[in-house]
């Protein structure tokens, strides 16, 4: 990840001791390892990172996940947050 994206990233934090732990201790760690393209919510109570690139694909690769889509359209979005 880039420097200056991390660096932003932590000044959109809230001053909050849950945001800050959350991003120190799971977000910087998450995304060293990855380069998967992914939405980041930020919240009173922490922050939750939601990967949008092969972490979906292999959603849709288990026909129950596929099922679960079709009977309820916000499933993949429950899934991913």
């Amino acid at each position: 990840m880039i420097p200056e994206i991390i660096e932003q990233m932590r000044k959109e934090l809230y001053d909050t001791k849950l945001c800050i732990s959350d991003f120190e201790k799971y977000d910087l760690k998450t995304l060293e390892k990855t380069n998967e393209p992914f939405f980041w919510l930020v919240r009173t109570h922490g922050t939750h990172l939601c990967f949008i690139g092969p972490s979906v694909e292999s959603l849709f690769s288990s026909e129950s996940n596929r099922f679960a889509i079709m009977k309820d359209s916000l499933a993949i979005i429950a899934s991913i947050v």
